[in-house]
């Protein structure tokens, strides 16, 4: 007889083969008799009889356990000659994680053990990962994990594995949190003009989340102040002005901090002067006429093909930005320049939108109404 192996909670069966000359049956567990001919010698509920012929003579063990495990013996007796077959019974056991670190908190530069114990027969190996898009592979094939020194970039999952190939890895993490001082990522100056909305932000990195405040010149904003709103979230804090006045102006110091440490940054409000009509026309570009016109407007348009020097029309979106400022700017440059100016949003340049009579149609009237109007007056 062979050695039978079965899992943890399966049926084990052992089969003696005999002939017609045995006269006595047993099956024995080390000294213990289980089974004499038909009769049952042992109380285990879980050993029954399979057959008891003249070619074969079996037991079944139900729901093996470790326990189990062992030396059987099947005894025969011929001729008044007894004779002994031997079968090991082996049981298999599924990888079972029994001990494992709980979640820990540490601070950076610290040292941390982390402990995963299994069972499972034979043996499991354990290893250990960290769930990390930077990890690679496994950063530990023991029970037992040694991080010194660690840093922010070590934080997070660690898994533990435990398998034996009788069952499917079993599989338990632990969440390592490491605890640093505030970093102010970002944080940049911004101008805003007199009478708009401006927002200073301050971006910080910290682990537990950093408390924000904000101040000008040594003096703590509080939160309420009129026209003035400050928003925190873990990451992220914004210093809001609803109405810019001059007052408002000067230099900002966002500070971050949490039980670790502290740090801060310098962030300026500056004024920002909006581009008027005059501006323009002494020969600035909007943003939007950059890409609509190729000539300052306080120059005439060229006297050749519209067609060749407006290249650059984009989209409707940018006209329409451009509408308002068309309108002032046909008030004061006079009807000689309107016709070619308006002919030429309405043209279809490489690249444009409008493709075709019907759409330089459309897009004429809906962009330069007040154009035709004005230049067909004075013509």
């Amino acid at each position: 007889m062979d050695n039978v192996t079965v899992r943890q909670g399966e049926s084990a069966t052992l089969r003696c083969t005999i002939d017609n000359r045995v006269t006595r049956v047993a099956w024995l567990n080390r000294s213990t008799i289980l089974y004499a001919g038909n009769d049952k010698w042992c109380l285990d509920p879980r050993v029954v009889l399979l057959s008891n012929t003249q070619t074969q003579y079996s037991i079944e063990i139900q729901n093996v356990d470790v326990y189990d495990e062992g030396p059987y013996t099947c005894s025969v007796q011929t001729d008044n000659h007894p004779k002994t077959s031997r079968v090991h019974l082996i049981v298999q056991v599924s990888p079972k994680i029994v001990e494992i670190s709980s979640d820990i908190s540490i601070n950076e530069g610290n040292n941390i053990s982390l402990t995963c114990i299994a069972t499972g027969r034979p043996e499991p190996t354990v290893t250990w990962r960290h769930i990390s898009p930077k990890a690679v592979g496994f950063v530990s094939e023991d029970e037992y994990l040694e991080i010194q020194g660690i840093t922010r970039e070590q934080s997070g999952d660690y898994e533990c594995s435990a398998s034996n190939d009788v069952a499917a890895p079993v599989v338990r993490r632990v969440k390592v949190t490491v605890n640093y001082p505030p970093y102010i990522s970002e944080a940049k100056g911004t101008g805003v003009p007199v009478g708009q909305k401006g927002t200073l932000q301050c971006e910080a990195s910290a682990v537990p989340s950093a408390e924000f405040q904000w101040y000008k010149d040594d003096k703590r904003l509080i939160e309420g102040k009129k026209g003035v709103k400050v928003e925190n979230r873990p990451f992220l804090s914004k210093l809001i002005f609803f109405n810019v006045s001059e007052h408002d102006y000067g230099n900002y110091t966002c500070v971050a901090s949490n039980k670790l440490g502290h740090t801060n940054a310098s962030i300026m409000l500056f004024e920002l002067n909006e581009p008027t009509s005059s501006t323009l026309l002494q020969g600035q570009y909007l943003p939007c006429f950059m890409f609509c016109l190729p000539f300052p407007l306080s120059q005439s348009p060229p006297s050749l093909s519209p067609a060749v020097h407006y290249p650059k029309l984009l989209s409707v979106k940018c006209l329409r930005g451009c509408g308002g400022l068309l309108k002032e700017v046909i008030g004061s440059q006079g009807a000689f320049k309107l016709p070619l100016l308006c002919s030429s949003l309405a043209l279809t340049p490489p690249g444009g939108l409008a493709r075709g009579k019907k759409e330089r149609k459309v897009l004429l009237n809906s962009q330069c109404p007040e154009i035709s109007t004005k230049a067909k007056g004075r013509e």
